[in-house]
């Protein structure tokens, strides 16, 4: 179909491959997202099946596929189906004892998309949310799956199924899963021939896995409100995953030029997932092209010679559907013409406009690659370090604050029961756990293996607050399952073993388990990471172990996550950070959402501080003064120059209570004043501000002038 490419093609495509490598779009980065998002996925099957929920959740879209960059700004899309609920094709696919609705299509209903017939009213639990037919068939409105928790979230928007909460660039897109592919897609299937790309395991896979309906309904018709899209996101990934990587950036740089080119000129009206068709369709019509570097420019101007043909018939074919036309509606006559006329220019220039893109700075770059054959003068161009380096280390901080998230997540949502009964359920989720891990696949083993750590951190310190709040020792139980969560990561493990045996008198024990974390943090290269705050401190300064994104290897133990406690484990926190799980005002608890700040309830502190904070109060026990006047000035010192602390305000507030055992009140007053414009809301220091100056008033304690 093609000749080979003109040079200038060829040699504009390899540096257009460099470019890409260097913003972090290579097999390396891509392996790492890909492996982060689908451990989530699972951390959250997990979390369901452990705690007995009847939900399963999925990861999807570019960040999961891998097909994103840093200055791209993907949103995270999670897809949440409820298990309650089976979703038949055919009424031999009914399940007894489950509540089974019905995939109608018909002549009223548009391609790609689908009614959902109801069976039996009196078990459906759903609460009116349904009308009928002539016919008295009863069926369901999209707007059943809209009311969710997180629909309840401050801030969150509803667009189309998704519900965004754009302070987390998270869509959340409810949904119900069908296990058999859709009627409308085999057609497709068979059209394919068995030698050719998508290749069988794709196809069988694709079919296995079925298809979703989400709750949106097509714009056009008359009975939108009770018309579900069908989704066919799984068999999406799985072709995502099984492209080349020059595929994938063709497909990334796609999504660039829509963000970057077409949409100043036409708003919305095209988006990633019609790149997305458009890959798919140019991927399998040149199945016997090579997919190389050199050959980069020359798929992207297919794919967009592709789109303008599309534009011009203003027919966009899904990929798996192709009756569903992706830009029914979305363009007027106006908008196409000037949509036609810009990837013309595109088209006739060789990309050239490429040169122009801000993201991630990439124009710039292209242009320190490319200044030889175009002949540009670069003493005009403020062209940034090609260092792929520091791009890296920030997308790996962005996956591992997120993987923290879905930790912290999990714990947070089985221990929402009282103390006691959180006890006893517990235990058996950890040998469920276990067993996963030994026992479970491939996926399922990964995540266990990471969950297990953080279950067995909460566990033992859960249990062992029962027994110092009875004034007993920590239990061999307890123990063991401390013992068991010292390696969730390089530091928060033994960090949470300090603070019980800190809690528990054991000062001497505690002292040798803190000079064990601090020789980590001096002997490996640790990064912290949090994701209990929306802002992100990361500058990206430092060097990645190689270890990190090695595939094979996911570097967990060169990570220190914030160390966290819930009110389960208040009797072993010392007593200055027990402030911390009562931060809100009533105002601020009204305020707030019930899942994004769960943290609020909790103390959560940075690693490296909180190791200060407990040698101090280890050593002021011990009677060693001069160690303790060093750990000390340590935390003082880490407050004022780490840039990377994601809870400063607490380590401030940790310091104000130092600096008031030592009689220092007037720098008590400082830190707290610190704390207070570092986070203004939600932050303990207005109640240490007030105790501390009730204790001046009443002569309990005196200020130094």
């Amino acid at each position: 179909m093609f000749s080979r490419p003109p040079t200038y093609l060829s040699d504009a495509s390899q540096r257009l491959s460099q470019v890409l490598d260097e913003v972090g779009l290579n097999e390396n980065m891509r392996f790492v997202r890909q492996k982060t998002n689908l451990l989530m996925e699972r951390m959250e099957c997990l979390r369901s099946k452990v705690s007995c929920h009847n939900s399963v959740m999925y990861y999807f879209g570019s960040q999961t596929e891998g097909s994103t960059t840093a200055g791209l700004g993907s949103d995270k899309d999670k897809l949440m189906c409820t298990t309650l609920v089976n979703v038949v094709q055919d009424e031999t696919e009914c399940i007894e004892g489950k509540c089974n609705v019905l995939i109608v299509q018909d002549d009223t209903t548009p391609p790609g998309y689908c009614s959902i017939k109801l069976y039996d009213l009196g078990r459906s639990g759903f609460n009116g949310k349904y009308g009928y037919d002539r016919q008295g068939n009863y069926f369901l409105q999209n707007t059943f799956l809209h009311d969710t928790p997180i629909d309840k979230e401050v801030g969150s928007v509803r667009q189309g199924p998704a519900q965004t909460v754009d302070e987390f660039d998270i869509d959340h897109v409810p949904a119900f899963q069908c296990r058999s592919w859709p009627k409308e897609a085999k057609q497709w299937a068979r059209c394919l021939s068995r030698d050719q790309w998508p290749y069988d395991h794709m196809r069988r896979h694709s079919e296995q896995t079925g298809c979703f309906v989400v709750p949106t309904g097509n714009s056009l018709s008359e009975n939108e409100n009770y018309e579900w899209r069908i989704s066919t996101s799984q068999a999406e990934r799985c072709f995502m995953f099984n492209m080349n990587i020059t595929q994938i950036r063709c497909y990334t740089m796609l999504k660039i030029i829509m963000k970057t080119i077409i949409k100043p000129l036409v708003g919305e009206t095209l988006t990633s997932f019609q790149c997305k068709s458009m890959l798919m369709n140019v991927v399998e019509n040149m199945v016997n092209q090579r997919w190389t570097e050199d050959r980069l420019l020359e798929y992207i101007l297919s794919c967009l010679r592709l789109l303008k043909a599309c534009v011009a018939s203003n027919n966009c074919p899904h990929y798996f559907i192709p009756k569903n036309n992706l830009l029914g509606g979305r363009l007027n006559r106006s908008s196409r013409r000037d949509i036609e006329q810009e990837l013309e220019s595109l088209i006739h220039d060789g990309c050239r406009k490429i040169l122009s893109v801000k993201v991630d700075n990439i124009g710039e770059r292209f242009i320190l690659k490319f200044s030889t054959i175009l002949e540009l003068d670069l003493k005009s161009s403020a062209c940034p370090s090609t260092n792929s380096k520091d791009v890296q280390l920030h997308v790996l901080c962005k996956l591992f604050r997120r993987l923290f998230a879905a930790k912290l997540m999990f714990v947070y949502l089985i221990t929402l029961q009282g103390i006691e009964d959180s006890t006893k359920a517990l235990p058996s989720m950890v040998d469920n756990l276990l067993a996963l891990n030994f026992f479970g696949n491939e996926s399922a083993s990964d995540a266990a293996q990471v969950m297990n750590p953080v279950l067995c951190l909460t566990v033992g310190s859960m249990i062992a607050s029962v027994d110092i709040s009875m004034g007993q020792t920590p239990s061999a139980e307890a123990m063991q399952f401390l013992k068991m969560g010292l390696h969730s990561d390089v530091a928060a493990g033994r960090l949470k073993l300090a603070s019980v045996l800190y809690c528990a008198g054991a000062f001497e024990e505690v002292e040798r388990v803190l000079r064990d974390v601090e020789n980590r943090f001096e002997t490996l290269t640790v990064l912290a990471v949090c994701n209990c705050r929306s802002t992100d401190p990361w500058t990206a300064e430092d060097d990645i172990p190689a270890e990190v994104t090695k595939p094979g290897t996911f570097g967990k133990l060169h990570f220190a996550s914030g160390v966290s406690f819930n009110r389960h484990e208040r009797y072993c926190v010392p007593k200055p950070l027990q402030y911390e799980m009562f931060r809100c005002t009533g105002e601020e608890l009204n305020e707030r959402g019930d899942v994004m700040y769960l943290w609020n309830d909790w103390a959560v502190v940075d690693a490296l501080p909180y190791l200060y904070f407990l040698q101090y109060l280890t050593f002021k026990r011990l009677g060693k003064n001069n160690d303790k006047e060093k750990a000390l000035d340590r935390l003082a010192q880490i407050i004022v120059s780490d840039p990377l602390l994601f809870h400063r305000e607490t380590a401030m507030n940790l310091l104000g209570q130092c600096m008031e055992l030592e009689e220092h009140i007037q720098f008590a007053l400082v830190c707290y004043s610190w704390s207070l414009m570092e986070r203004d809301t939600h932050n303990v220091a207005r109640w240490l501000v007030s105790i501390l100056i009730w204790k001046i008033y009443r002569g309990e304690v005196e200020m130094e002038f």
